[in-house]
């Protein structure tokens, strides 16, 4: 295998030495090029696969073993025929084993010679090292420096240059195509100002040259030159759309969100609360003639012109609700941003505050002297400014209990109050109807306080002491009907009373 390396290397450093000496433009320097490396691609791929199959041979090994080693005396001949048996017997086993046993004793590598490895070791790699020469050394041979030529103003031989004076994107490749009419010279250059003079390449009888310049980043001048003339100079002018670099963004919080002015660096998306103060700082690639943001209903946000830098553009805003922008720009010239840039602004919501009661969490039934505990669960997004009880007592005298009233800026999210509804203070008396709710505070997009107030429940004053007794049966003498007429009677005060407090619920959550 190393043998067929060495020989593929050879043969392609061959070809190369060859394709540096011929020149292209004889019909057979190309083919015979191409027949050599095809050449040499298909003898190492032949040898690959014979070096492949010969390994490949155990017999053929074992052979080479038996010839370095007498005293094996066909034995591991015998042991490779064995060991492609499922089940060997005893004298089968014995005998692998045996053939084993030598192996261990014994350097089986022996049977291929140590100097015929060294031999091909450094053909392979002494030809390894000419192919890399004849690749290197060529490209690092200086050029000969260009003669003066006369101009194409003689008329000598006469050409037309491809694309002439251009304008090419920055970053993009050039490619000058030279047409001779006539006699066709056997090379031309490509000469670029500040740049070595670059070989054009033609295609077997073809009357054009073409060159190649992989990228242009800054304007240029060139001309084409070859034996007996020199085409006019042109000129290439570098261009770029306009382009978003960088947007920085410029963020005045809300006082309800207790936040600190800052600066956002390099970000495409943003989110906001609700009434924050946005100025976005667009950097460009390119001063521009207009730049222009629009939203998802195409409404047109025109930037301004920074006074730091030319390429800087500004837009102050304050966002209601969350939109995707497009960056649009035009520079002097008509060219737009290939690809419009997004700019994506998500509005946080200022919501109100959310109340809960979980305790008792229904209507319930008291004493005059009870005192009724009651716990509120109180939640903001941004912070709870006050929060309280309101108390209607059964002489309609609305009470408002303030639990608690932030003296700075409201930070605190959640709370759990509890308190004790004194019913004795509040001079309740049996029959009566004591309703109460909770409610929180926070601070609104506006800068003002809400509120928002939680389910109203009832508390219905029974009387102190309730004895409950098993009724007698009616006497012989009261009739039925007056029994059930009774029993009527209050099952209808009862649903009379249900009714008015889901009425009263209705309508409080109406006004909520």
């Amino acid at each position: 295998l190393v043998g067929g390396l060495a020989v593929c290397w050879a043969a392609f450093a061959v070809a190369v030495v060859l394709t540096n000496r011929t020149t292209l433009d004889g019909p057979f320097g190309l083919p015979m090029v191409a027949a050599l490396a095809g050449l040499a691609i298909l003898a190492g791929w032949s040898w690959w696969l014979a070096t492949r199959r010969v390994a490949a041979d155990q017999q053929w090994v074992a052979r080479r073993i038996e010839a370095k080693h007498p005293d094996l005396s066909a034995m591991l001949l015998t042991a490779v025929d064995y060991g492609a048996t499922s089940s060997p017997g005893f004298l089968q086993a014995s005998l692998l084993e045996s053939a084993v046993a030598h192996g261990r004793s014994h350097d089986w590598r022996e049977a291929v010679p140590r100097a015929g490895l060294r031999a091909v070791h450094t053909l392979h790699a002494a030809a390894f090292v000419a192919l890399i020469a004849a690749i290197v050394v060529p490209a690092l041979r200086t050029p000969p420096a260009t003669s003066p030529l006369s101009p194409f103003a003689d008329g000598s031989i006469p050409v037309t240059i491809e694309p002439g004076n251009a304008e090419v994107e920055r970053g993009n490749a050039l490619v000058v195509i030279a047409q001779f009419a006539g006699t066709v010279p056997a090379e031309a250059n490509l000469v670029v100002e500040g740049v070595k003079p670059r070989a054009m390449v033609r295609n077997l009888d073809d009357p054009k040259f073409a060159g190649y310049l992989p990228a242009v980043d800054a304007d240029l001048t060139y001309r084409v030159e070859f034996p007996g003339g020199a085409s006019e100079t042109y000129r290439v002018t570098v261009f770029e759309h306009p382009e978003l670099r960088r947007v920085n963004a410029r963020l005045v919080f809300p006082a309800y969100a207790n936040q600190p002015p800052k600066t956002a660096e390099d970000v495409r998306t943003l989110t906001v609360p609700e009434g924050t103060e946005l100025t976005l700082v667009c950097q460009l690639s390119k001063p521009v003639a207009q730049a222009k943001l629009f939203d998802e209903q195409k409404q047109e946000l025109p930037l301004t012109l920074d006074d730091s830098s030319a390429t800087t553009y500004t837009l102050a805003m304050t966002p209601k609700v969350t939109q995707r922008y497009k960056l649009h720009l035009t520079d002097a010239d008509g060219r737009t941003n290939k690809l419009p840039a997004d700019i994506v602004v998500r509005i946080t919501p200022n919501l109100p505050p959310v109340v809960a009661v979980p305790r008792p969490g229904r209507d319930t039934r008291v004493s005059p002297l009870e005192e009724l505990p009651v716990k509120a669960d109180l939640k903001d997004d941004f912070g709870l400014a006050r929060y309280g009880l309101s108390v209607t007592t059964p002489d309609q005298t609305s009470r408002e209990i303030v639990l608690h009233e932030a003296a700075g800026p409201a930070t605190l999210k959640k709370a759990q109050p509890d308190h004790l509804l004194d019913l004795e203070a509040m001079k309740a008396q049996p029959d009566q109807v004591l309703a109460y709710y909770f409610w929180a505070e926070d601070i609104g997009p506006d800068g003002q306080r809400r509120r928002t107030s939680g389910d109203l429940f009832f508390a219905e004053v029974r009387h102190f002491e309730e004895i409950f007794r098993q009724g007698e049966p009616p006497a012989a003498s009261e009739s039925d009907q007056e029994q059930q007429q009774q029993n009527g009677n209050a099952q209808q005060a009862e649903q009379l009373a249900e009714l008015q407090k889901q009425i009263v619920n209705a309508t409080w959550k109406l006004i909520r």
